[in-house]
């Protein structure tokens, strides 16, 4: 037999529970470890959409593995199983250990948001100027959620996503000293927060808190969400940017912002201080400078030239989309497959009747079949010829 069989074998000595634990492991460690073929410079559109999409698939392939019951068969000659009971028992205890690990990390998130929103809540409202330059950018963003603007502390702005129900609003606070900044540097730090609420990135970390809840065991799995917490604010300070509407405007106030808030304490990384939040250390995006082609004798503006051109192609011929569907796609089916075979016997090689037909002997007998009749016909008329 060869080593696949043997696999498909051992896996059948595994109850389903197990096999989806097993498979929700292997998972853990080939998606973590596609990210260190990804780019890593800050704000990556295929970081973010590949984390994004590693969380969901955690929850997804396995449980659409079990509720389906996928398996794929290994065909064998003879029908052969290991017929120990170990394996199963020692599942069973790994998923009591799993299900105790579960209900206390999923108790300590819950703890961990109810304790961030109550953060948020304990600071004064912030006065009628924030919240009606607040509202604006809303109508700018097309962001319909009630939003609460608190002002206090001395930390970088920061935010609470809504619940999922309409009974709660987001909430934005913002230092204690905004109250007495010019305009646009209000509108700046509120627009940044604005965007990060347009993009549900609150209701990602709560998603990726779950999960990572779910996968304690793996403690390589937090990495995803802490990596994606980091990836996430580029995006929408990009998102901010181009809401503001004058590129040259943001830059002047986003450098203005800088210096104001030099002193102010950066927001850590998730948890660092009990808290689920987006790190950040201000708003620091800034538009990219349009290029101007400086004129040179040294011969190298053709390949400068031609170095551009090679990275906007491979800007077009790579979609960070695509690429990182196919590394979800490629880790699901890989590690699906190799967690879901099993042993069937392999039915009998069908043959056609029509194979089995001898042809010479058909047409043999019934060319003889044929010349009987005629020769006992033939003596028949002779002896009735005699008695006559």
């Amino acid at each position: 037999m060869n080593p696949l069989t043997y696999l498909a074998m051992a896996l059948d000595t595994l109850p389903d529970f197990g096999r989806v634990l097993l498979l929700a492991f292997l998972l853990t460690l080939v998606l973590y470890g596609f990210t260190r073929l990804l780019p890593g410079q800050m704000g990556s559109t295929l970081q973010v959409l590949y984390r994004k999409g590693a969380l969901l698939a955690l929850i997804g392939v396995p449980l659409c593995v079990y509720l389906f019951n996928v398996q794929v068969p290994v065909p064998v000659d003879e029908f052969r199983a290991f017929s120990t009971p170990v394996p199963g028992h020692a599942a069973s205890v790994l998923l009591l250990i799993w299900l105790l690990g579960v209900a206390y990390h999923a108790n300590k998130a819950f703890k961990i948001m109810s304790q961030t929103r109550a953060a948020a809540q304990q600071y004064p409202a912030a006065p009628a100027k924030l919240a009606a330059r607040c509202q604006h950018w809303q109508k700018r963003l097309a962001y319909l959620q009630d939003v609460h603007v608190c002002a206090g502390g001395a930390e970088q702005g920061w935010h609470v996503g809504a619940g999922l129900g309409k009974s709660q609003t987001a909430i934005i606070c913002v230092p204690a000293a905004t109250v007495n900044w010019p305009a646009g540097l209000i509108d700046v730090m509120l627009l940044s927060q604005l965007a990060q609420l347009k993009q549900n990135q609150w209701r990602w970390l709560v998603f990726g808190r779950l999960v990572q809840a779910l996968y304690w065991p793996a403690p390589w799995v937090s990495e995803l969400l802490n990596g994606l917490a980091k990836h996430l604010v580029e995006p929408a300070e990009r998102l901010a940017a181009s809401a503001y509407r004058d590129n040259e405007g943001w830059a002047r106030d986003v450098r203005s912002l800088a210096k104001r808030t030099d002193t102010l304490r950066e927001i850590p990384e998730l948890e660092a201080n009990g808290l689920l939040r987006v790190p950040s250390n201000g708003v620091t995006w800034l538009p990219p400078q349009p290029s101007v082609d400086n004129v040179r004798v040294d011969g190298l503006v053709f390949e400068d030239k031609w170095v551009g051109t090679k990275q906007r192609m491979k800007d077009k011929t790579r979609d960070p989309y695509e690429q990182a569907y196919w590394l979800i796609a490629v880790a699901s089916i890989v590690v699906g497959v190799s967690t879901t075979l099993t042993v069937v016997q392999r039915s009998p090689e069908f043959e056609p009747q029509y194979l089995k037909v001898k042809w010479q002997d058909q047409m043999v007998r019934r060319l003889y079949d044929d010349t009987v009749p005629s020769s006992e016909n033939a003596r028949t008329g002779e002896s009735a010829a005699s008695h006559q």
